[in-house]
């Protein structure tokens, strides 16, 4: 087996993990977490929920490696068909992991806000669910502006996939899927 399609089924196995985790972290758990327009039901279900709320972040993290591997992964892959196209694809595929890893962070917060005994003295109970609240929507906006940096990110790999397609080295059906992935995200 030669290093190219090595690479490619490491790039394959990734983009499955990153998927699966990433809908984990990303979908389920915030939608069975977060009561729209309602801050003290979320917070309370950020409480009464807690091992789930971590299991969804640590889906996070696993996505987030994933992700940053592969900006790296299908950098060399794509290096040989067009360098300055791999080089950008790669610059917003890590540049967007990083923006979600902050938004990651602030939604990591309602835990620490909610127990902390030195918050609970200095915050009414309804201004800390406020205060929790807020910290889930600017997760929420920032997942939004993520996904602009994700979607330039596959931007920038669709024509360098779709110049391959044709190649020995690089099947049809993994510059389809390699597009496909990141059309569906």
């Amino acid at each position: 087996m030669s290093s190219v399609q090595r690479y490619a089924r490491a790039a394959g196995i990734m983009f499955l993990i990153s998927f699966v985790a990433g809908s984990f972290g990303e979908f389920y758990v915030p939608s069975k977490l977060i009561v729209a327009g309602n801050a003290a039901a979320t917070v309370s279900n950020i409480v009464d929920h807690e091992m789930l709320f971590r299991l969804g972040f640590a889906g996070y993290l696993l996505e987030a490696l994933c992700d940053v591997a592969l900006a790296l992964v299908l950098y060399v892959l794509l290096k040989p068909v067009h360098r300055n196209l791999a080089l950008l694809s790669a610059f917003f595929g890590l540049l967007s992991t990083a923006l979600f890893a902050v938004c990651e962070m602030l939604f990591f917060c309602a835990p620490f806000l909610v127990k902390n005994p030195v918050f609970a003295q200095s915050f009414t109970r309804e201004q800390l669910d406020a205060l929790v609240y807020f910290f889930v929507r600017v997760y929420a906006s920032g997942a939004a502006l993520f996904m602009v940096f994700y979607g330039s990110a596959s931007l920038s790999v669709l024509p360098s996939s779709s110049r391959t397609s044709p190649s020995c080295w690089h099947p049809r059906t993994r510059g389809t899927c390699c597009w496909l992935r990141h059309r569906l995200r």
